[in-house]
């Protein structure tokens, strides 16, 4: 920049040395000088007075170096000027570059700093989801544990209550039907062994339906997820649930029937002098009577006969085809043993 100004300068110098011309007639000195000021190109003449011949030749060139001293002034305070303004634009650049800078790097740190941030806060919020998801995954595999422990719990304490009411409803029907009465029928007389299965047949019914009843919701509840899709297990629902019917049904219906038949016959025959022990009856025999009272009631005793036989003759195959539902019952769990083993 300072070379460029330099040159100007000498520019202009030898430029007004060209412009100025000086002209020498009839012993005066004649110095034209063409120049510019402002903007405008201006001429200016001087004429001087005639010299003597020996100083013709000094004089102008004094008059043109003064001038071209002028010249050359204000062409270097023009330079300083425009070597100042230089400067001045210069150092403006130097401080809206360093500006532009500063701005530059704390946009930068700016960015570091919020990707910095983000990936903090990425990697945080990563580790917290890993974490729940973890203790998600042990939350569930221990109610998954807890849930297996339970159902096997609940499976096994559904297996023994099956198995207890099963094994119960089971001796009591074969006790009762094959041995209670057969032993009571022959040791008692035919009113006391009445009186003794009208006591006993209502508890034993009432036994059973319960030890039954036991039995099919222990056996629903420990195959509740195979009830369905199996075919055997559904069967044996089914059996208990039909096994459990023909009791009420014979609790509710038969065995009051008969029992009041029962007692309605005893009180006949007291009435007619013949509630004796068939050990007496056996002995002493009364003769026939042939008055129409005596033959009515006979006929009545006969009547209620044929309807306790009936009636009993109805429980006691509901009494056998309940010994078979809990025979078919007990192969069942047989053939269940060894899975179980």
């Amino acid at each position: 920049m300072m070379m460029n100004v330099i040159g100007l300068s000498l520019s202009l110098v030898l430029t007004s040395l060209a412009a100025a011309s000086t002209i020498v007639k009839e012993g005066h000195r004649v110095v034209v000088v063409e120049y510019d000021q402002g903007g405008h190109q201006n001429t200016k003449i001087s004429i001087s007075p005639e010299q003597p011949t020996h100083a013709n030749l000094k004089d102008p060139i004094c008059d043109a170096y003064g001038k071209c001293k002028h010249k050359i002034v204000d062409a270097m305070e023009k330079s300083q000027e425009v070597i100042h303004e230089k400067k001045d634009e210069i150092a403006a650049n130097k401080e809206a570059a360093r500006q532009v800078a500063g701005k530059t790097k704390e946009r930068v740190y700016d960015k570091a700093r919020h990707v910095h941030e983000y990936a903090q806060n990425t990697v945080e919020t990563a580790k917290n989801h890993i974490a729940c998801n973890v203790s998600n995954a042990k939350d569930a595999f221990k109610r998954l544990i807890a849930g297996s422990l339970e159902r096997q719990s609940l499976n096994s304490l559904m297996g023994v209550a099956n198995m207890l009411g099963f094994s119960t409803a089971y001796g009591m029907c074969v006790w009762v039907t094959f041995i209670s009465s057969y032993v009571q029928s022959r040791a008692m007389a035919r009113q006391q062994f009445a009186v003794v299965q009208s006591k006993i047949y209502p508890v034993y019914f009432r036994a059973m339906s319960y030890s039954i009843g036991v039995a099919l919701f222990a056996h629903v509840l420990a195959h509740r997820n195979t009830l369905l899709s199996n075919k055997s297990d559904l069967l044996q629902a089914y059996n208990l649930l039909a096994s459990l019917v023909t009791l009420f049904f014979n609790s509710l219906y038969l065995e009051p029937r008969a029992t009041k038949l029962m007692f309605e016959r005893i009180k006949i025959e007291k009435e007619e002098g013949r509630g004796r022990s068939e050990d007496v009856s056996s002995r002493t025999k009364e003769p026939a009577s042939t008055t129409a009272d005596q033959d009515a009631v006979r006929t009545r005793i006969i009547k209620l006969n044929d309807k306790l036989k009936k009636l009993n003759s109805y429980s006691s195959f509901l009494n056998i085809l309940n010994l078979m539902s809990l025979t078919w019952h007990l192969v069942y769990l047989a053939q269940r043993l060894p899975h179980i083993c």
